[in-house]
């Protein structure tokens, strides 16, 4: 379950910009292409005028755009898996990531990574979803994960101590 303050969490706040809670209601699924449509829409609003309004937009931002990358990674770990990019003429899903969505090699690996580690790494995934940790600790922790599962002398791999310290 994704949780923010106050509560389950969706889409948009039903607050005005700078109050101190935002209530938050169930969310509807939406398409991509709707998401888009919102995403050109937001865009379209100027920034907030006051320091701290400026502030909660960037917290409540930040936290929505690790959402985000958690949903690209998953569909690029689940990519990663089909021989789609291979069908296309690519060497690597990597090399397929970095082309077709502009990505430096390195952000397209940690995707894929992510992607593929997410399932398990319960803890720091819901740790990401309730906005505890970001997803550059979630991205560290996958990778963390993958090199001592990858290393024939690595120990178990146990997610939580590193989920407290992020």
């Amino acid at each position: 379950m994704i949780e923010r303050t106050g509560g389950p969490v969706s889409s948009p706040a039903t607050t005005s910009p700078g109050s101190a809670t935002a209530t938050l209601a169930t969310p509807a699924p939406v398409t991509l292409e709707q998401l888009r449509a919102s995403i050109r829409g937001f865009l379209a609003t100027d920034i907030p005028e006051g320091p701290s309004e400026k502030a909660h937009e960037l917290e409540h931002l930040r936290k929505d755009l690790d959402l985000l990358e958690l949903r690209f990674s998953r569909t690029a770990g689940a990519f990663a898996l089909t021989r789609y990019w291979e069908d296309e003429g690519f060497i690597s899903p990597y090399q397929w990531l970095r082309l077709n969505c502009k990505m430096g090699g390195g952000a397209a690996g940690q995707r894929i990574t992510v992607g593929l580690k997410a399932d398990s790494l319960p803890a720091s995934v819901e740790a990401l979803e309730t906005g505890d940790i970001g997803f550059a600790h979630l991205s560290l922790i996958a990778s963390t994960s993958r090199a001592l599962d990858d290393s024939s002398t690595g120990p178990v791999f146990d997610e939580r101590p590193l989920v407290e310290k992020a």
